[in-house]
Formats: structure tokens, sequence, C-alpha cells
């Protein structure tokens, strides 16, 4: 799977990933104060149990990770298209109610693929609620967070360079985003097909600029504005 122009492989992407996620956490650090950001002791990620969306060019550094360390098997693809799926036709709150962890959690509970975890889902989101109320996975208690809005705008801007330059040009009326495990699904199907820029652009499930709005409206989290 190789990308063309500027984005000639994925290295490239895996360092623009870890480039935004330091500029974003540079912000973190400005903005709050030591000890704000619970999630920097937390032992009990129940964030690792929301609904989680990503871009499929987010995806490629950790689909080659688990293609490399032979943890890509059928019955691993089936569950991140089944769970996909589901996750596609449920709204966060729902999602967060069923108490699911992640399909790529180990037992324990900690996540087998930090290093390549999307932005717009993982490496975007700090919390600032007592840790506690985090680990009761109870939907009732308002968890309040850091609002995501630019690093998710950056993201986005950055999504019509990239997918264009792996030759998936982006409309209002598509857009390569979507579950994180159905994205994942779609990576790891597509990563040996020949004409894989067609196979991605032939699946059915690539939301509208329209959608997404509607999709990033229905989260009803409280959050925090970055304060400048």
């Amino acid at each position: 799977m190789k990308l063309k122009r500027r984005t000639k492989d994925i290295d490239q992407i895996e360092k623009l990933q870890l480039d935004v996620e330091e500029d974003w956490e540079h912000s973190i650090s400005k903005t709050f104060k030591e000890g704000e950001i619970t999630c920097m002791n937390c032992t009990k990620p129940a964030c690792c149990n929301q609904k989680t969306t990503s871009w499929f060019f987010e995806v490629l550094p950790m689909a080659r990770y688990l293609k490399a360390t032979k943890q890509v098997t059928p019955e691993f693809l089936q569950k991140l298209k089944e769970e996909g799926e589901q996750m596609e036709a449920m709204t966060t709150t729902a999602w967060f109610k069923m108490d699911k962890p992640c399909l790529l959690l180990s037992k324990d509970g900690w996540c087998t693929v930090y290093k390549y975890r999307p932005m717009v889902a993982c490496a975007s989101y700090f919390v600032l609620s007592p840790q506690e109320d985090c680990a009761t996975h109870d939907p009732h208690v308002q968890i309040s967070s850091v609002n995501p809005g630019y690093y998710f705008q950056r993201l986005t801007d950055l999504s019509f360079e990239i997918h264009e330059d792996m030759g998936l040009p982006q409309s209002n009326e598509k857009l390569y985003i979507a579950s994180l495990p159905l994205v994942l699904w779609a990576a790891l199907t597509a990563w040996n097909k020949t004409n894989w820029v067609e196979y991605i652009q032939g699946l059915d499930f690539w939301p509208s600029r329209d959608d997404l709005f509607a999709m990033s409206q229905a989260i009803d989290d409280e959050l925090v504005q970055l304060r400048a």
C-alpha cells in the first residue's frame, strides 16, 4: 500500500501523527494546570469503552503494526466488522451504556496499539473529571473533557490532503471516516488488494459532510474549551 507525492509512505503518516499529537499536548500543557487533567494517572481507562471514529489514513500505521505482528486473523477481522457496524448504528451514550471495551485492549485493560492509536478518537481525549467518575461507566455521570474542536478541524483539513495523495479524493458527499473498528477492518482487508483504492472507494459506509456534522452534534459530553 504505497502513497503518492508528499505523503510517500506510512512512515510519514506515523511521523505526522506524532507531530500533531505533540502540538496538541503542548496546547493542553499551556492551558491547564498540573493535576487538572485526570487522565495522567488513570488506572481504569473507561474512555476505552466509548464510541470511536477515525479517518482512514489514521489507521494505516496501526494496520501495518497488526499485520507485522501477525495479529490479523479471520476471527479478528469478523469481530472488527461486526462491532464497527454496530457502533455506527448507535449514539455515543447508547454505546457507552453497553460497557464494551475496545477490541484493541489487552486482558488487563490497556491499549495494545497505544503508539499507533488514532488521533481523533484517542490521542485528543483528555478528561478533567475525577477518575472515580469515569470508572463508574455510568452514562448519567457528567464527564467534563477538553473540547478537541481545533484539533479535529486540523485533522479534517489534513485528511483532504493525505487522502488525495493516496488516490482517495474526498468531497462533501464522501469523507473517509467511520467507526474505528470498521475503518481498521477496511484497511486490513484492503491491504494486499491490487486495486485497494477502488476497493476502499466502493465501501458503502463512508459519510457525507452533512452526516459527519450530525454525528458531531450527537456527542453530549460537557466540553471545556481550550483557554488560548
